[in-house]
Formats: C-alpha cells, structure tokens, sequence
C-alpha cells in the first residue's frame, strides 16, 4: 500500500470546506488528475453517495463516501480494476475563519501494478503530499460562498 498525507490552512469555515470537498463534482477544481465526474445517485450528498470519475494513469473509478461526519470527517473509497484508493479528510477550525484541513490518502495497487508498486510509491507520495493541498486552497479561497 502507498500512504501519503498532506496538511492545509484554509481560510474558509469548516462547513465550507466540508462541502466543498463532500460534492466529488469539485474535484477536478483542484485535483489535476480527477476528470469526468459524475455523481449517480439521487438526493442530498451524504453516506454511501455515488460517482463515477476517471483518473489519468489509472482509469475510471467508482467513488463512495463511506465516512460522513460534518464538519469534521469525511472518507471516500474508490474503487477499480487496477488500484483501490481510500482517501480521509479531517477538519479542524483553526479559528471563526479557517480550517486546518489534514488528508491521508491509502493507494493499493492491484494486477501487475502490485509488482510497481514499491518503484511508483515514492513519486505518487510525493505528488499527492505538494500537490493537493495547496491545489485546494486555491480552488476554495477562489470560490464565493454562494457557490458552495
């Protein structure tokens, strides 16, 4: 398994970020590699809601989010047929106007992939831990709360 983690500041409220990241139809906002996203079930996001996403390098995805506490937890599963990803959030206010936001994303290979794994690990590491963070920081410190 590859395990990255990252931790940001955002200067947004906790409920906001919480969303934020909760609407999967985000993330290409500031995940580089998260493109046609499509939630497929119906009603408010929550527990056990549904997308389906492509990654460049890995392929198309089916995402679920299996941990829903707001403001302060969130946890998606992605599955497919080369690699599986858990990806958890926790949200801490750093005070009224800011979130200390941390994430540790669990990445594990599948097939021949498994075989890359320990080659591939440290470039994946360290692309999610310098990247994602600061990627959404802009994204959300770019966006009004209306939109949210």
């Amino acid at each position: 398994m590859i395990r990255a983690a990252w931790r940001e500041r955002i200067d947004r409220p906790a409920a906001e970020v919480f969303a934020y990241v909760a609407d999967l139809d985000h993330e290409p906002d500031w995940n580089p590699d998260a493109s046609n996203v499509v939630r497929t079930t119906p009603g408010e996001i929550g527990l056990g809601t549904v997308w389906e996403e492509d990654f460049r390098r890995v392929g198309h995805y089916v995402t679920t989010i299996e941990r829903f506490e707001r403001p302060h937890r969130l946890s998606f599963e992605a599955r497919n047929p080369r690699t599986d990803a858990r990806v958890h959030f926790e949200l801490m206010p750093a005070d009224d106007r800011a979130t200390v936001v941390s994430c540790v994303v669990e990445l594990t290979m599948k097939g021949p992939l498994r075989l890359l794994e320990p080659l591939l690990a440290r470039t994946i590491r360290r692309q999610i831990e310098r990247s994602r963070g600061p990627a959404l920081r802009r994204a959300l410190e770019g966006v009004p709360s209306a939109e949210i």
